[in-house]
């Protein structure tokens, strides 16, 4: 089952805090938005994010270059979409290749220090016919409208390379379009409108209801706030 779309998602947190009808007080379409995109924001982070592979022809530039490093490029025609962390990095001579365990060489993350260490040190380590270990730099933004852009690094610095990567997508809030879906499983999905509605039953003046409304959270929901909650008050995250 797909996650729903927003327009439903909005209806059922109405729903759920009975501020669904014309007679009742309704929160204004910015307002709505911004509790969609906080719970949302919750339910993504609570579920790991999402997955995503690219081959590294889409990812870098100059890539296959024996100069041990390259820039990136966002995936995608829209320029929009940017990466939150890196899961595993491969060595490929296969130009379309997205990773593939059996027919890439998996790299293994390094600090960028080790990688400058490796290269300073140049022959004296021998010769290799592959890459064995890479790190990835995020750049700072020049200009306000530039996108998040990473430098890879990598050792030895062999060239005829590709570099496809397995990468966590970074949050991509809902613009307010009625058909934009979330970006999660379907259990997350029936979180974002029962979290929207805990936020927004107070300030509603129905806080009597969140206690209804909390106990239909999913489990693993029901855990991640309990471990934010004990972190925010402990100071611990060891739970």
């Amino acid at each position: 089952m797909p996650s729903p779309i927003y327009s439903d998602i909005v209806d059922y947190a109405l729903d759920r805090l009975q501020c669904n009808v014309v007679t009742d007080p309704r929160f204004g379409t910015a307002e709505i938005l911004r509790h969609a995109n906080q719970a949302y924001l919750d339910v993504y982070e609570a579920s790991g994010g999402a997955q995503t592979a690219a081959a590294g022809s889409t990812l870098w530039t100059g890539g296959g270059s024996a100069s041990g490093a390259a820039d990136f490029t966002l995936p995608g025609s829209s320029g929009t979409e940017e990466i939150a962390q890196f899961l595993q990095v491969w060595a490929s001579t296969t130009l379309g290749s997205t990773g593939d365990f059996n027919s890439d060489i998996p790299l293994d993350p390094a600090d960028y220090e080790e990688i400058v260490a490796l290269q300073s040190l140049g022959s004296a380590l021998g010769s290799y016919a592959a890459p064995k270990k890479y790190a990835v730099i995020r750049r700072a933004k020049t200009v306000d409208t530039e996108d998040s852009r990473y430098d890879l690094y990598w050792w030895p610095s062999v060239a005829g390379f590709y570099f496809p990567a397995h990468y966590i997508k970074q949050f991509d809030p809902f613009d307010g379009g009625a058909t934009d879906r979330a970006d999660v499983d379907d259990i997350g999905g029936h979180d974002i409108p029962l979290l929207m509605a805990l936020r927004m039953a107070p300030l509603a003046g129905r806080a009597e209801l969140v206690p209804s409304i909390a106990v239909d959270l999913s489990e693993r929901m029901k855990k991640f706030l309990e471990r934010k909650l004990s972190a925010r008050i402990s100071a611990s995250q060891d739970r």
